[in-house]
Order: structure tokens, then C-alpha cells, then sequence
């Protein structure tokens, strides 16, 4: 509509809508795409704030595509934008920086920024960016072994995100969250903050996010003596990675390593069938947004009757 109608602001931030819900859940070539194009109309329009905000995003891509070389690259130009761009977007770039130090293990790095960040976010009152930035550094305690420093991080992340019209920001503290609560022997409570997340997940097509809920899941089941069942759900981890063309974080691949080496044989036993159902399931899902197959694989209950996570 809006390149008919010959409005290029228009058309941009309709693109911008549109490249962050497909972060989210469609394959990252084709997301890195539509941002090379957000970022090539707002650089014809000379706007500082749409390319900074192209190029931040497109380093979120290539994050999660493993690409940090272009990920600092994107983020070195997006860096350099003018002070006028505003403190939103200024601590989101500065958000996204830590989180690529993170994501290839240099956690020293990644909570240096955020510790140079949360004052100002604070001030600011950016309640988003606050969120986004106190899960990244309740990440990097939880990456080594800090859950008493970790998780007061995490509830704070999820709180403030959670209360936000645009939810789908508290799926990744409420991983988090499965995943401390798992480390520290309350299965229970993993369980279900990794079923709220899951759902979610579904509920917005986010590979990304179910494929963290799958892995953490599969350490569950695991330490349960479930060897099939977290076999299975490693098939699922790696099948939704795939589809959308994604890599693991640092800490994920040590995670999914160390349970790959406690399952031995046992992950590779699945049968020819088990494994076309659960493609079929991925497929489809990526297809046409239906979650059953996968909320049924997932052996997931409907939001009514799980049970709720503590608050």
C-alpha cells in the first residue's frame, strides 16, 4: 500500500513491523533480506534512526546466524550514529552489542556493558530496553554458575516484560528462567516455565525460542533417566534451528555438547519414523503457523491446565 501510494516513511516502518516479527519465526536469509532493504530505503531518505535501528537489527540476524564478523560490522556503523537519534535507540544498540559478546562467550565483556547501560536505562525509564538488558546480564550469571546472583536479574527481566502489550519480549527471561530453575534442582518449576514459554513461542511461530525451550526440556528429561524423550526433544531443537538457518550461542552448544555426550547412543536410536514426524511437524509448522503437531509432540497442555510458573 504505502510504495503505491509512493510514501516511502510509510513503507519503512511497515518494513521495520515486518522484519521484526521475522526475526522472530522466518528463515534468517530471507530476514537479512528485508533488512538489507529496510536499511537501503531509510539510507536514501537520510534518516540517522532507520538505519541505525536496519543496522542493529541486521546484527541480530547475523548473530544468530553466527555471523559476528558482520554482526560487529552492522553494529561498529550503528554505533556512530549521532546523539539526536534518542536514548532508545542509543541503549538498543548498546543492548545489542552485549548481547553478540554473549552470544560467543565473552560474558566478562557482554556484563561490563550492560553494567554501563542499566544506570541509564533507569533514567530514562525505558522499561523495554531495562527488561532486554537485565535478562542479558542475569545471562551472564547464569552462563557461570551464579543462580543466587542470576536469578533476582531474571525476575526483574520477566516482570517488567511480561506487563508489556507486546509479550512475546518475556519469552526469553521465562527460558532463562526454566533453565536456572533446572540447574538448581526444581524440575517443577522448570517445567512449566519452559511450557509458558513454549506456548508462547508457538503462539508467535518463534523457532528460535522453542528450539531453547526443547533443549532445556531434553536436560530434564535426561536427568529424569528419560533418555528417549530427551533424544526426541533434541530432534526437535536441532530440526527448528535448522529451518530458520540458526546456530546455537556459545553457552547453548556447550549445554547441547555435554547433553549429546550423556545421552551417548541413545540419540542416535530414534527410528527412521519418529524422525520424518517430527520434520512433517517442523514443516508444517513453518508453513502455515499451525503449533499442533508440535504442541503434541512437546506432549504441551493447553494454557488452562498446566501449571503456572511462580510469579
Amino acid at each position: 500500500m504505502y510504495r503505491d501510494l509512493g510514501d516511502q516513511r510509510g513503507m519503512s516502518r511497515a518494513l521495520n513491523n515486518l522484519a521484526f516479527l521475522a526475526v522472530c519465526r522466518d528463515p534468517l536469509p530471507e530476514t537479512a533480506r528485508r533488512y538489507q532493504e529496510v536499511l537501503a530505503l531509510n539510507r536514501s531518505l537520510e534518516d540517522p534512526r532507520g538505519i541505525t535501528y536496519a543496522l542493529t537489527c541486521l546484527a541480530r540476524v547475523r548473530i544468530r546466524t553466527g555471523d559476528f564478523p558482520g554482526a560487529f560490522a552492522a553494529l561498529d556503523e550503528a554505533l556512530r550514529a549521532p546523539p539526536d537519534i534518542g536514548y532508545d535507540l542509543w541503549t538498543w544498540v548498546r543492548a545489542i552489542s552485549a548481547e553478540a559478546e554473549l552470544a560467543q562467550g565473552r560474558i566478562e565483556r557482554a556484563r561490563e556493558l550492560l553494567e554501563q547501560l542499566l544506570p541509564i536505562l533507569h533514567e530514562q525509564q525505558l522499561k523495554t530496553d531495562l527488561g532486554f538488558s537485565l535478562s542479558l546480564l542475569g545471562a551472564t550469571h547464569l552462563e557461570q554458575g551464579s543462580y543466587r546472583s542470576a536469578e533476582p536479574l531474571l525476575l526483574q527481566a520477566y516482570e517488567f516484560l511480561s506487563h508489556l502489550d507486546f509479550r512475546v519480549w518475556a519469552l526469553e527471561p521465562a527460558i532463562r528462567l526454566g533453565h536456572l530453575a533446572g540447574r538448581v534442582g526444581r524440575a517443577p518449576e522448570a517445567r512449566a516455565r519452559y511450557a509458558e514459554a513454549a506456548r508462547g513461542c508457538l503462539a508467535i511461530g518463534d523457532c528460535w525460542g522453542l528450539s531453547g525451550c526443547c533443549l532445556g526440556l531434553a536436560e530434564l528429561a535426561a536427568a529424569q533417566g528419560q533418555a528417549p524423550r530427551a533424544a526426541a526433544l533434541m530432534e526437535v531443537a536441532d530440526g527448528l534451528l535448522r529451518s530458520i538457518g540458526a546456530v546455537r550461542t556459545a553457552g547453548d552448544r556447550r549445554r547441547y555438547d555435554a547433553l549429546t555426550g550423556a545421552l551417548g547412543a541413545q540419540k542416535t536410536a530414534r527410528s527412521r519414523a519418529g524422525a520424518a514426524e517430527t520434520q512433517r511437524s517442523i514443516q508444517r509448522f513453518i508453513a502455515s503457523r499451525d503449533p499442533e503437531p508440535l504442541r503434541t509432540l512437546l506432549k504441551l497442555s493447553s494454557p488452562a491446565t498446566d501449571t503456572a510458573p511462580p510469579a
